[in-house]
Parts: C-alpha cells; structure tokens; sequence
C-alpha cells in the first residue's frame, strides 16, 4: 500500500511537524530488536529511504527485499559474544566462536587470543552507554577476517543491519544509546 509520511534522515521536516525525534530514536531501536531479538526475522536493509516516519511518531519500514534471519542458537551466539566482550572474557569469546563453527584447525588461536585480549582492552570498564556496538561489531568482523574465519551470512546481515540502525539514531537523538 502507498505510505505517507516523513523519511527518518529528513530531520528539518520532522522538527518543523514537532515530530520527537528521541522517541522516534528510542521506537526505533525497540522495534528493530524485536524484530532481532524476539522474532528472529527483520529488515536486512534500514538505510533512511526504506524508515518513514507517520503522525504520532510511528515508524513505517518499507522494501523488505533483504531481511535476515537468525535461528534461536545465533540469537545466544551474538549476544554471548557481545556480553564477554563486555566482560573482559577473551576465552568466552572464543569458545563462542568456536560453537559458531567459525573456528577451524588452521585457526592460530594464539595470535586470535592476542587480538580479541587487544580489542578487550580497548572496551573494559567502559559503561555500556559509551560502546558503539556498530563499532564493536566491524572490529570482532575485521578480527575475523583477519584470522580467515568464516562469518555466517545472518551474522553479516546482522551487523550490516545494526551499523545503519546505530548512524541513523545517533543521528535522531546523540545521547541514545542502543547498547
């Protein structure tokens, strides 16, 4: 059906329709993990012409042409992976790694070690508020690729999904934050 209303990135006109641009950040970031988190089904592509935004600050999404889809499994993976980040757990983030098969008997786990304790570093003692998981997410994917493992495609889609959703909060509303 024919949608009207306001694209997400279109901000003059959302501030100059009184539109709250902090509630649209905070809706936007419920829905996009619901649709991640709980349905395990979501909009592979939110880039801002495919997010428009109808009166009373709903939010449309349109052109489903790339949606991903993660199993309850993954689910647990990535959100494993981003807690032992959190935690400072460089061997949990392996062994998760390891129960995603990315991990194979030419993986020098040494030098990964080395490079996922680097990255730990960087996030220890860091509220979660202050993390950028689009950032996290392109450097556990350069780490990987780095290290010639095998990213599943949901995960890609995944990531890919959850950088445009951070640039276009941040966007909406600087203080938001989706971790």
């Amino acid at each position: 059906e024919m949608v009207h209303g306001i694209k997400v990135n279109h901000f003059d006109k959302l501030d100059k329709h009184d539109y709250d641009r902090k509630l649209i950040a905070s809706r936007f970031a419920h829905a996009m993990f619901e649709q991640i988190l709980i349905g395990g089904f979501f909009h592979g592509d939110p880039h801002p012409g495919n997010i428009y935004i109808l009166p009373r600050n709903r939010i449309a999404f349109l052109d489903f042409g790339m949606v991903g889809q993660i199993s309850e499994n993954m689910k647990y993976n990535f959100t494993s992976l981003i807690i032992h980040l959190q935690l400072g757990n460089t061997k949990g983030m392996i062994k998760t790694f390891s129960k995603m098969n990315m991990i194979d008997s030419e993986t020098d786990r040494e030098a990964l070690y080395r490079d996922l304790d680097y990255l730990q570093s960087r996030y220890y003692d860091l509220p979660m508020k202050d993390i950028s998981l689009g950032k996290v997410i392109t450097e556990v994917f350069d780490i990987a690729y780095k290290h010639d493992m095998q990213l599943p495609n949901d995960i890609t889609i995944l990531g890919k999904t959850i950088i445009t959703m951070e640039k276009i909060i941040s966007e909406l509303d600087p203080s938001f934050s989706i971790m």
